[in-house]
């Protein structure tokens, strides 16, 4: 009958519990915001400088569009005087 033992001596019982442990799962967000709070940081720094970029091309294009609007207007201008002189030639 030992070799019937042998296969049931891994079936031993448990041995005493340890220390108690704390109950539930350990806090840790004190630890995660020590851990993500300096590249929140950056990040609002890097925002920052992306709305700073953002309002200078905002000034930059509203300038580009006035400057366009006065090239427009100028070749507008031009056009018509040209129509107008080539329709007043006599023999056209």
């Amino acid at each position: 009958m030992s070799w019937a033992r042998d296969p049931l001596q891994r079936f031993q019982p448990a041995r005493p519990p340890g220390a108690p442990l704390p109950s539930g799962a350990p806090d840790r967000a004190a630890e995660r915001t020590a851990e993500i709070e300096p590249v929140l940081a950056r990040l609002a720094e890097a925002r920052a400088e992306a709305d700073q970029a953002r309002a200078e091309a905002g000034r930059e294009a509203a300038a580009v569009r006035a400057r366009s609007a006065e090239r427009l207007a100028g070749c507008l201008e031009r056009a018509l005087a040209s129509t107008r002189a080539a329709l007043e030639q006599p023999g056209r």
